[in-house]
């Protein structure tokens, strides 16, 4: 039997002429819009080895996460999951995902990669290879946190360089377990813990603002004691 004419990058796609083509959904996860190719501009870092491979790890899986693509990293989205007549479309998605990959690590990595031909393979000896937890880069991190303090900034500029120093420490921690019982009072102590750091660093002129924030009940959050301070700045 011949086969019928379709578009990977529509929604349909290549059947026998006797059976109806299969339409697939935009979200379906081997559904290609136009933007993803293999030239997709995704993130503007390299991944250069265990120092910056937090950041680039999150950073590819949000991309991947928005064009749908998660599932060829994570490797929920397995080719014999689909009938034959998407085989040809799953390589496809593989191989895109896998220059995705390629694309944003330095040249010295790519060599090993260039060979492989399954993008969750890859992705998982990345993450062998390069996901360590560095203990000193955690001292390092708490160190910064403890020390840090507004001198000569704005407010502002003061607050941001606390927020990178969190996510940066975040990235480390293990996610926790959303169904445990004490997970909100974890959260909520871990927020207090953010804003008195804020408060500690913030100058001397703050005093008075400082003492008021902290006998507000009502003040349960970094982000909102930043927003009152930067009405009184201004």
């Amino acid at each position: 039997m011949l086969l019928s004419q379709s578009s990977f990058g529509g929604s349909t796609i290549a059947t026998l002429d006797n059976t109806e083509p299969e339409r697939l959904s935009h979200n379906h996860p081997l559904f290609l819009n136009s933007n993803d190719n293999s030239g997709a501009i995704l993130i503007s870092l390299q991944l250069r080895g265990p120092k910056n491979y937090f950041v680039w790890s999150r950073a590819m899986r949000i991309v991947i996460l928005g064009r749908n693509k998660l599932g060829f990293i994570d490797d929920t989205c397995k080719k014999e999951n689909y009938g034959t007549n998407l085989v040809d479309l799953w390589e496809r998605c593989n191989v895109i995902v896998l220059s995705w990959l390629m694309n944003y690590v330095s040249p010295k990595l790519l060599s090993g990669m260039v060979y492989s031909s399954n993008a969750s393979e890859v992705w998982d000896d990345l993450k062998e290879c390069f996901d360590k937890v560095d203990c000193s880069r955690i001292f390092q991190i708490h160190i910064e946190i403890a020390t840090i303090r507004q001198g000569t900034s704005s407010i502002s500029t003061y607050f941001s360089k606390l927020r990178v120093l969190w996510a940066e420490f975040d990235s480390f921690a293990p996610i926790p377990n959303r169904d445990a019982a004490n997970s909100r009072e974890f959260v909520q102590f871990m927020e207090r813990q953010k804003l008195l750091q804020f408060l500690i660093g913030l100058n001397e002129s703050y005093e008075q603002a400082r003492s008021q924030l902290l006998i507000m009940v009502l003040v349960s959050s970094v982000n909102r004691a930043y927003s009152m301070l930067m009405e009184r700045e201004s």
